[in-house]
């Protein structure tokens, strides 16, 4: 058995060596100066009266325009004291396109805060000393992770309740930092390979239960090598699925319906939609399998994950980093930590336990589930409060990659740990408002109800607008992975402190990404499938959106996708400066995706003034997150297709019906009837046909 300092799980983590400056909501902070003033050095703005949250008509104001700090101590009824405004130089060099912007350094970015001094591992597992274990763990990791899945369901019983009671521990020894933090988040990615291999494809529950006590048994022994011995055995006889042609044909409705009964409608809807993917890649093959001289997959992820660049002071807001009193995050408990277990689904990350299993260890065993609940939110508060060093977190933050068939091209998913994307969402609930708060209507992925329809009904707007000619939709080349990591923490450490820390911890070093038996970095931007990707991306293109912001032009932003309606010579402006600043932030412009829809009369003016821009000019229309933008024609026939496409789709699923009627059923109720823009008439023949 281990041996270690006794754990206190009643407390979480100790506080932040800073705790005396809280963070103050920005609605009492904002306040508007006209539109057409610019502001001056040390700006002097009385308070007004209305302290609201930015208008629909002060959307696009710059932010440089906005934040006045009022001390916690000031009354209300004084103005603020004199402070440098929030506005970025304006002294950026223009760069190549997929080349980060060369720039003199004036100054030196300081340093993010350093972690917490790491706990010197003194305790001894079974026979093996700290030391032994550590290596030996390392060595067993190295290879489990990557194990195809082969893991059986925990069984409801003592060997259930066992296994549950010994991740708990695991975590908790993290979370109190005490001398087993070291190996503890290592250990709690292995245990679940190593002790939930099924022993045989035709294992029953009873069997799997008697493998789960054993190897427990032999866990606690630490004897690791016996384990992965049994492990290494199984998975070299798992044999790859061989599924003929007619069983391919024969099994979509049976592949329908689990998908369905496992709560995944929109998977199921895409298998009769025909919207998969066109499969799993290896990183030997050719992206092009029709040119021997396209790319590899392990260079075209190579390209997609590119390496991290150094941030440049000119892109790091002025004003002091704050940090946020630990008492905020004192409601992170066992019940929220519960809650984001039953809202969360998808696949299993390197430990194998996907999001199903997650949610039968945090509500199915009782008191071992209870415990769990509280030594993972223990967890999320250290994660939220302290600064830890990246090795203990390392095997935590990894992901599995997958790498997608995507016509000539390569789409790679990143499949994140479960208990990873619990504590992810736990953290947002607590903090939505401070982010909403933080991005307010600049950005409109920063968690706003109905962010989307927003900024597809303002495009509108704009566009309809007489005072404007054209509406430029700007897309950006690999976003969410190009992303300038550092600048985004240290702008985020100041526009929402309560999201900074655990940003920090998860991205303040490069994340493992376990694919086809080999292992690639992300450096640069955000993991995919993490549910703190969206946040960053918004909060860290603030400071980008304000150096573009100009009184003739209006700006929607929704993520990457960017819409700036006005003039045509005012766009060309906007679009220059853009591809000019976008890189150092990590935001590469693509002009082959990026669209110029003219109103009718200003096509020919359009086309002139991008010329040779690579932007294309079009008097009709393009699809803006999802929806239609345009002319009249345009849009009734995307209208059209949409009709088109979903009645295909409901008669697939009648065909399903006739088979699988409740599983057609559900997918009624719950995928196909919660589509946006449904027609009544095809809705109603399919619940006809589902129900004969």
């Amino acid at each position: 058995m281990r041996v270690a300092p006794e754990i206190d799980t009643a407390t979480g983590p100790s506080s932040l060596s800073s705790q005396n400056q809280l963070l103050q909501p920005l609605s009492q902070l904002l306040v508007h100066l006209p539109a057409n003033q610019p502001p001056p050095s040390q700006p002097s703005v009385s308070q007004p009266d209305n302290l609201n949250l930015l208008t629909q008509n002060q959307l696009w104001q710059p932010l440089s325009q906005l934040p006045v700090n009022l001390s916690a101590n000031q009354p209300p009824n004084q103005s603020p004291p004199s402070q440098p405004s929030v506005s970025l130089p304006e002294n950026l060099t223009a760069n190549q396109p997929n080349q980060p912007p060369q720039r003199e350094r004036s100054e030196q970015v300081a340093d993010l805060p350093s972690p917490s001094p790491t706990t010197t591992p003194v305790f001894s597992w079974g026979v093996h000393s700290a030391t032994d274990f550590c290596v030996i763990l390392e060595a067993t990791y190295t290879e489990v992770i990557h194990w195809r899945k082969n893991s059986f369901t925990v069984p409801i019983g003592k060997a259930g309740k066992e296994f549950v009671d010994e991740l708990s521990n695991l975590y908790a020894a993290f979370a109190s930092a005490s001398a087993l933090e070291s190996v503890a988040l290592k250990a709690a990615t292995v245990l679940p390979i190593l002790s939930l291999q099924k022993p045989h494809r035709a294992s029953k529950n009873k069997e799997n239960s008697a493998c789960l006590t054993r190897r427990l048994s032999t866990w606690k022994e630490g004897n690791l090598n016996d384990l992965l011995l049994e492990g290494r055995t199984i998975q070299r006889r798992l044999r790859a699925p061989v599924v003929s042609k007619y069983a391919a044909n024969q099994s979509q409705a049976r592949l329908f319906a689990n998908k369905v009964f496992a709560g995944k409608c929109g998977a199921a809807l895409d298998i009769l939609a025909d919207n998969r993917e066109g499969g799993v890649l290896h990183l030997a093959d050719r992206v092009d399998p029709n040119n021997p001289n396209s790319l590899t997959v392990r260079e075209a992820l190579a390209n997609k994950h590119p390496k991290g660049q150094p941030p440049h002071p000119n892109c790091i807001l002025p004003s002091p980093p704050q940090e946020v009193h630990p008492v905020v995050f004192d409601a992170l408990d066992a019940s929220s930590i519960r809650s984001a277990a039953l809202h969360t689904s998808g696949s299993a990350g390197p430990s194998g336990l996907d999001a199903y299993q997650w949610r039968r260890l945090c509500t199915s065993f009782k008191r071992a589930s209870d415990k769990l609940c509280h030594q993972l939110a223990m967890v999320a508060r250290r994660l939220c409060t302290s600064y830890v060093a990246p090795p203990l977190i390392a095997p935590f933050l990894a992901c599995r990659l997958i790498a997608l068939d995507k016509n000539s091209g390569v789409r790679p998913i990143g499949i994140g740990d479960t208990a990873r994307r619990i504590i992810a969402k736990a953290t947002l609930s607590l903090i939505k408002q401070d982010i909403q708060e933080a991005s307010g209507c600049i950005q409109l992925c920063g968690g706003q109800l109905s962010g989307i329809e927003a900024a597809v009904h303002a495009a509108r707007r704009c566009l309809d607008s007489d005072n404007n000619e054209a509406i430029l939709l700007a897309d950006a080349t690999n976003a969410f992975n190009s992303l300038n990591r550092k600048v985004a923490l240290h702008n985020i450490r100041r526009l929402c402190p309560a999201l900074a820390t655990i940003l920090i911890n998860t991205y303040r070093e490069p994340t493992d990404l376990y694919v086809d038996g080999d292992r690639l970095l992300s450096q640069e931007g955000t993991t995919q499938g993490d549910p703190l990707a969206m946040p960053m991306y918004a909060l860290a293109s603030i400071p980008l959106i304000t150096k573009l912001s100009n009184t003739n032009i209006t700006q929607i932003w929704y993520a990457d996708d960017a819409a700036a309606a006005g003039k045509i010579s005012d766009l060309r402006e906007w679009w220059d400066t853009l591809t000019k600043e976008g890189p150092a932030f990590g935001y590469y412009p693509n002009p082959l995706k990026t669209w110029l829809i003219t109103k009718e009369g200003f096509h020919t003016i359009g086309s002139t003034t991008f010329h040779q821009t690579g932007v294309n000019v079009t008097p009709d229309g393009r699809p803006y997150l999802g929806s239609p933008i345009g002319s009249p024609g345009f849009m009734e026939s995307f209208a059209e297709s949409k009709v088109a496409s979903w009645s295909a789709l409901v008669t697939n699923l009648a065909d399903i019906a006739t088979t699988q009627p409740h599983a057609a059923y559900s997918a009624l109720n719950h995928g196909l009837s919660t589509m946006d823009y449904q027609a009544n008439g095809p809705i109603c023949v399919a619940q006809h046909q589902a129900g004969s």
